[in-house]
Order: C-alpha cells, then structure tokens, then sequence
C-alpha cells in the first residue's frame, strides 16, 4: 500500500518487533525536512526548514478527560548505579494545574536523586521559580557562588514568609525592622 507517495513500513495488526540501525543511522522524514541522526551515542534531530525556529520534540498527552494535576509528561534521565542496577537518576516532570480551554496553566517541577530516592526541588510556575518544600534547597553554595543579582523596580527580599523585609522603591531600600551592618555598625 502507499500514502503521501511512500509505502507503509509494516501496518495495523501487522507490524514489525524491532528496527535495528547501524552506527550513523539516519531516520528522515520529508528528504531531511526533520532527521533523527544517531553519532557516537547521540541522536541529534535536524531541522531544515528555513527560518528563525528550530526543531520541536513534542511531548503529547491525548487524554480525553484532562484535568488539574495530571502529568503531561516526564523526561526521565537514567543510568546504572556502582551494582549495575537501573537507577533514575533526574526527572523533569510537567503537571497541569488548571486544564479549562482558553485559561490553562501547567508547572514544570524538576528533581534528582537524593540517597536512592527521588526528590522533587524546584518548581516553575506562570508566577514563580520557587523550591519544591519550605526551605528545602539553597540558592547558590559557600563554594560556589552567583555573580550578581538583579531584581526589577519595587522588588521584596522577604525572610520567613514576611518576618523581616528589604522593599526597594525609587531608589531606597526600605528594612521592615532593625538593620546592623557587620561589627562597626557603621552605615555609608
């Protein structure tokens, strides 16, 4: 049978168990317009359609009853462990939080293994990139540091859900209580 000009590889009811390719095997689609290229242990997916977007993986999630908090998809990252077990290793997890047509919303929460389980940490959301748990992951280590921060006009620092804060406005930056700078106490 053929289809758009091509034959089918194998059918419905009718299909084949495997496809076995050799190193730099090629998967093409449209004569290049998208190609799955394998390399030295990577597949690299070209695109060559002209224009300022790349290639798109889409990950589809086709059900019939969406609904908040199901999983559109995970992209699991796996490996083997010192007793060559299958361990997973990563996750990057992508969650409806609202599926009603026109006012969808979604988080992308991402998690590595933590002594053998997997833990979520961060969380990005339409209004926040936030840990996962209160306290549960520092933003930067003693060792290594971020370079600069920069925050917008009107921007909070805000210490145990409002315990203590640093408000900028115009220029000034505004404590919301008592403020001591290193042993001097000097201020300039």
């Amino acid at each position: 049978q053929s289809r758009y000009g091509g034959a089918y590889l194998g059918q419905s009811g009718t299909a084949f168990s495997d496809l076995f390719l050799a190193d730099g095997g090629v998967i093409n689609w449209n004569a290049g317009n998208i190609s799955l290229t394998h390399s030295a242990g990577i597949l690299t997916i070209s695109d060559q359609n002209p224009g300022a977007t790349g290639p798109t993986l889409e990950i589809y999630q086709d059900s019939v009853s969406p609904a908040a908090n199901d999983t559109v998809g995970t992209l699991l990252f796996s490996g083997r462990d010192s007793a060559a077990n299958k361990q997973n290793y990563a996750q990057i997890l992508t969650t409806i939080t609202d599926a009603t047509s026109t006012s969808e919303d979604a988080t992308i929460t991402m998690g590595v293994v933590v002594a053998g389980s997997m833990t979520n940490e961060v969380v990005l959301t339409n209004t926040e990139f936030r840990p996962f748990t209160n306290d549960g992951i520092a933003l930067g280590s003693a060792t290594v540091s971020f370079a600069d921060l920069f925050l917008a006009s009107g921007a909070v620092v805000n210490f145990n859900n409002g315990n203590y804060t640093l408000t900028h406005s115009a220029g000034l930056l505004t404590a919301s209580g008592a403020f001591s700078v290193g042993t001097s106490k000097l201020l300039s």
